[in-house]
């Protein structure tokens, strides 16, 4: 069974001159949501609160590493409204396959 090394990915997006270690986990963690998302069929909807959470990086870096992303095209962040609110949809790009070649898992009943 093929392993997801995610420290190895990290260690790629860590290459790019504007990538920071925050930023990095910020993407690991929105890829991973993404991934599982449009997996079942969902859109991906997590506000950056929520991912401050999760990923214990203030909310303040969260935005700036969204900005970051966005403008090195690993991110689209599509604005959406909902009734009176404006919600953000993300689109993350797996740039370094990540997600692509791993096997599909079979559920056993």
């Amino acid at each position: 069974m093929q392993k997801l090394n995610r420290w190895t990915f990290e260690a790629q997006i860590m290459q790019n001159d504007w990538c920071t270690p925050a930023t990095a986990v910020v993407y690991s963690y929105m890829l991973s949501r993404f991934t599982w998302f449009k997996t079942n069929k969902l859109e991906y909807f997590d506000s950056q609160e929520q991912i401050a959470a999760a990923t214990a990086i203030s909310a303040s870096t969260v935005k700036r590493s969204i900005q970051i992303l966005c403008e090195n095209k690993y991110l689209d962040s599509i604005a959406v409204k909902h009734g009176r609110f404006l919600n953000n949809k993300y689109v993350v790009i797996d740039v370094h396959g990540t997600y692509s070649n791993l096997p599909r898992l079979k559920v056993v009943q």
